[in-house]
């Protein structure tokens, strides 16, 4: 299985959304240095129903079967922010822009799950609010798991 952007509780403090939470609590700046850089979030929730379905499956699948597993939705980074900004009622500023020319790394990753609908019959349920929302909650319930940790 191939897994695109993964999210959600307990999740480590260097990636983009549990950063962005922890920052956010601990009252500090958020800065987004390539705000329209797109990737495809899956909760972890969704991340757990595929794997169940790909293992009740499993005999059936093809050996070698690339199955992508994301929420079949590209996000740009800023909504992302801003969806996790406005649940928290928080700013945040964007420091950069995409370059035009150079290297400008990966910008867009999306998932195309129609392999793993077809084969397991699986499809994300949890939408990205929805996602960022059980998220912020947890974060905010469980400040002794990350409070200490750098960034």
């Amino acid at each position: 299985m191939r897994i695109f952007t993964p999210y959600g509780y307990n999740d480590l403090l260097h990636r983009l959304v549990p950063n962005t939470i922890s920052k956010f609590l601990k009252g500090d700046q958020v800065n987004i240095v390539n705000p329209y850089s797109k990737r495809d979030f899956i909760f972890i929730d969704d991340l757990c129903k595929a794997y169940e379905a790909v293992i009740k499956k499993s005999t059936e699948i093809e050996p070698g079967t690339v199955l992508n597993l994301g929420s079949g939705e590209c996000q740009t980074v800023q909504n992302v922010v801003q969806i996790i900004s406005t649940l928290m009622n928080k700013e945040y500023v964007v420091e950069g822009m995409q370059k035009e020319d150079g290297d400008k790394g990966i910008q867009e990753l999306c998932s195309d799950n129609t392999e793993l609908m077809r084969q397991t019959g699986w499809k994300s349920e949890v939408d990205l609010t929805k996602g960022l929302k059980k998220t912020v909650e947890w974060f905010q319930n469980n400040p002794s798991l990350y409070q200490n940790q750098d960034l």
